[in-house]
């Protein structure tokens, strides 16, 4: 009998050890695969934010060139400018005779605006590119881009430029630049530049026209910045001289041949 209580005993023992080891197991690996299951999101999240970083660089690498950012170029972009200015190095007026649209008399008369001009980052890549030829020396990505760093705030600027008349020897002060775009969509909006140029009182020329109007003359020169123009799906770019009393001088440009050189 004694035997029997005994063999009950330790078959007791022994079923509830096999139950405590089973509970013990299945909660040990519940917290396994929750270790697991969260290192795996940890994983996949810092995996996506490496992604991110690495698809970042490969995009600032795209308009990079020994650190200068070159937005809104691409580099191919950039390159072919350099090789278009090489070749207006012996062409009387070079890249700037291409871009500058000139008044008659009567125009300048009526309008008061000599002179409108229009710059692209290409076009002044292409000029810097051009300058360069003219000493004789060979254009090339850096000493493109050292002109650049020294002359020009940054690529990512289409500038306006406009010699305009005034009958007063300091009317420039008052003279104000703004850009018209009007888009593909048949939208129209009015840029305000993010920094503008004038002519000191020194630097203002007495007119041929001079003592009739326009007596003096001064240039006015208005930078817009590039990705908010391009971002409108620009189709025509009107620059616009806005004089105190009202008057308007204008000049619309052709988006599209804007880098044509």
């Amino acid at each position: 009998m004694k035997r029997k209580k005994t063999f009950v005993t330790i078959v007791s023992i022994v079923v509830i050890t096999c139950i405590c080891f089973g509970v013990y197991y299945l909660k040990n690996n519940k917290q396994k695969k929750a270790i697991a299951s969260s290192t795996q999101g940890e994983t996949t999240d810092m995996d996506k934010k490496e992604k991110k970083v690495v698809s970042k660089e490969k995009e600032d690498n795209k308009t990079l060139i020994d650190g200068y950012d070159i937005t809104p170029l691409t580099k191919e972009e950039f390159y072919k400018a350099i090789e278009i200015g090489k070749k207006y190095k012996d062409i009387k007026g070079g890249v700037s005779k291409k871009r500058f649209s000139f008044n008659s008399n009567d125009d300048i008369q009526k309008t008061k605006a000599f002179v409108f001009s229009f710059d692209t980052p290409f076009t002044v890549v292409a000029e810097v590119s051009e300058k360069i030829s003219r000493k004789y020396l060979e254009p090339n990505s850096n000493n493109v881009i050292e002109h650049l760093k020294k002359h020009y705030d940054g690529l990512n600027n289409f500038i306006a430029y406009s010699d305009v008349g005034g009958d007063e020897d300091d009317f420039i002060e008052d003279v104000h630049i703004v850009l018209k775009v009007y888009t593909k969509d048949n939208t129209e909006k009015i840029i305000q530049p993010k920094n503008v140029h004038k002519d000191k009182y020194y630097d203002i020329k007495v007119t041929k026209f001079f003592p009739e109007s326009p007596k003096y003359q001064a240039t006015i020169l208005g930078a817009f910045t590039a990705d908010e123009i391009m971002n409108l799906n620009p189709k025509e770019l009107e620059v616009i001289i806005i004089y105190p009393n009202g008057h308007e001088a204008k000049k619309k440009f052709n988006y599209e041949k804007l880098n044509d050189l």
